[in-house]
């Protein structure tokens, strides 16, 4: 397990993440990223869409201000600036994770 620390005051804690992904977590992943590009690859929309693979991904939620068990329609997303740091950094570390497999030495 790998334990990430939010960066974002407003949403402070931790998530944590597996340290292998499953081919359905990756799937939704590949899902949320196709259905981001879909709706134009930035804006509220895109964000929305990535969410169902970022939650997919996240094996413990401990975030001030999100659920333990968020779903699109309960993640926040205000304030704006605070939820748009969140989704970038949750992305990043999602997006890190899964391609960390391919950097292990002798794998």
């Amino acid at each position: 397990m790998r334990i990430c620390f939010s960066p974002v005051k407003r949403f402070g804690g931790q998530v944590t993440l597996p340290d292998t992904y499953t081919f359905g977590q990756v799937m939704a992943w590949e899902q949320a990223l196709d259905a981001a590009a879909s709706a134009g690859g930035k804006g509220y929309a895109a964000w929305h869409a990535l969410l169902p693979g970022i939650i997919a991904c996240v094996d413990k939620w401990e975030l001030t201000g999100v659920p333990e068990q968020p779903t699109p329609e309960t993640f926040p997303f205000t304030p704006l600036v605070s939820a748009n740091k969140l989704m970038a950094w949750l992305m990043g570390e999602v997006q890190a994770q899964i391609a960390a497999g391919d950097e292990l030495p002798n794998a």
